[in-house]
């Protein structure tokens, strides 16, 4: 965390004589700043590390910007930014929609690395007092805060108004005839079935369904060793995408309830 730096020249307070430790502890207080064990000026790591933790933050939020322009692709179309005047419209083409936060997202995010650099640079600083070394934090570090929260603020518009098309999303997901749910279907054979045999039954059958371009579905209800283990109704059933989430919602919630846990400590810290 970020914390008092109160040295004097050297990082001794020498010149306060022996009150060094308790005047550092006023202005801690005067402050209201967390006091260290001792001076830190010399050691960027504080510096550092903040700055990388918001790298990190903005690498985080390019992930999810760059994920969404490409589930807002033409080919793709199960997401896509809500129009908006003077955003978003190409001056060339008057159907198209551009991804403008997700750009922007990306456009920030993209600069902090090369601006971490120069920040990780400043830790071979030199002796008590480097030159150049802690300086060139002075315009980097507040440049990496600005695109950090740039990106912030442009993630957080963009989410609440993001455009979800479900049709397009179970059109992509018949794209394969069914191929997707492989893995299901042989678990659910395999318990009739050796393992091995089930595979091999499931393989064949995607290989048909493939070359014959039928869906997987079909192929297996025509083979008489599925009939035998299960029934139209259950086979239909291995093919819903809604039963096929696995532990999704589960993960889902974890993550939220631990948000949740750490924002209500955040607010009872702060008082």
């Amino acid at each position: 965390s970020l914390v008092l730096q109160f040295g004097g020249a050297a990082g001794t307070l020498a010149a306060l004589g022996d009150r060094g430790p308790q005047v550092a502890k006023f202005l801690a207080e005067e402050l209201t700043l967390p006091l260290p064990r001792i001076p830190w000026h010399a050691q960027r790591e504080r510096i550092s590390e903040t700055a990388a933790t918001l790298g990190l933050l903005s690498g985080t939020m390019a992930k999810i910007a760059r994920d969404l322009s490409l589930y807002m692709q033409t080919e793709v179309g199960e997401l896509s930014e809500p129009p908006s005047a003077g955003r978003g419209g190409s001056s060339t083409m008057p159907h198209k929609q551009n991804p403008v936060a997700a750009a922007a997202i990306l456009a920030s995010a993209m600069r902090v690395p090369a601006l971490l650099s120069t920040v990780f640079s400043g830790l071979s600083g030199e002796y008590q007092r480097s030159l150049g070394a802690w300086q060139s934090e002075w315009e980097v570090v507040p440049e990496i805060v600005r695109l950090t929260a740039g990106a912030s603020h442009q993630l957080a518009c963009l989410l609440p108004r993001l455009t979800i098309s479900a049709e397009k999303m179970r059109a992509n997901l018949d794209l394969t005839h069914g191929l997707i749910y492989a893995e299901a279907i042989s678990l659910a054979l395999s318990e009739k079935l050796n393992r091995g045999s089930a595979h091999k039954l499931v393989e064949s059958a995607c290989r048909r369904a493939q070359s014959e371009k039928r869906h997987l579905r079909l192929i297996l209800a025509e083979d008489p060793d599925v009939r035998n283990i299960l029934n139209p109704e259950s086979l239909t059933s291995l093919f819903e995408p809604a039963n096929y989430l696995g532990s999704a919602d589960t993960f889902i919630e974890t993550v939220l309830a631990a948000a949740r846990t750490q924002s209500t400590r955040k607010h009872a810290a702060q008082g």
